[in-house]
Order: structure tokens, then sequence, then C-alpha cells
């Protein structure tokens, strides 16, 4: 048949796979039925273990992928549990700062208190004798 090239395998150096579907579009295509009674498919075999081999290539890297994703998983992880520690602690440092604050507000507000008070002891304290001494003359 014209055409045909080299083993009969291939139409105008078109294997049957690609020309099919070329000729099936035109209207009583002769040639891709011609071409189809002769086509023998060419059948690979495996060497021995070779599936096997390949088997667990796929295996071997899907599971490298996976250890690199759970790797990438923990280790942002870790990170956003450092920030968020960090964070803790700073709160708690603002909070450590505002008690001392507000304790320093409260141990002078004490204090001013206290003084008050003193002098309005002494001031009474000194009334108090000074009526009692006025009471004795």
């Amino acid at each position: 048949m014209e055409g045909y090239i080299g083993d009969g395998q291939t139409l105008f150096g078109f294997r049957p796979m690609e020309i099919w579907p070329l000729c099936f579009a035109l209207p009583n295509c002769q040639i891709a039925e011609d071409f189809a009674d002769d086509y023998q498919p060419v059948r690979l075999l495996s060497k021995p273990g070779e599936l096997r081999r390949e088997y667990e290539e796929e295996i071997s890297k899907v599971e490298a992928e996976r250890r690199a994703t759970e790797e990438e998983e923990n280790k942002a992880s870790e990170e956003y549990i450092q920030r968020l520690l960090a964070e803790e602690e700073e709160e708690e440092k603002r909070q450590a700062e505002k008690r001392r604050r507000e304790m320093e507000e409260q141990l002078k507000n004490d204090e001013e208190l206290a003084r008050k008070l003193s002098i309005d002891i002494t001031t009474d304290s000194q009334s108090l004798v000074h009526e009692l001494c006025m009471k004795i003359v």
C-alpha cells in the first residue's frame, strides 16, 4: 500500500493513533480502515522486578513528599506556638508593669493619707492637751 513507510506501522510518518481521529473526521475515509486492519499494537513487556521497582520508587516519592509536608506543617506550628508564647509573655510583662504602677500609686496615696492623719492626730492631740490644761488651770 502506498504511503506505508518502514515497518508498516506508520502512514506518511503518522502512527495509527495519530491519524485515526483525523481520518474519521472525513467522510468515507478508506485510509483509516485499511490502516486499522494492518495495525498490530506493539506490546512492551516489563523486565522482571521492573514494576515493583517503579512502584517502590513512587511509594518512596509519595512518602518523601508526605514527610516534607508534615515537616513544613510542624515547623509552621512551632513558629506559631513560639509567636503566641512571645505575645503571651509580652502581655504578662505589660500586666506586671501596670500592677506595679498601680501599687506605687496606691502606696503614694496611702503615704499622703497617713501624713494627713498624722497631722490631724497631732493637731487634735495638741488641742486636747490645751483644753485639759485650761481646765486644770
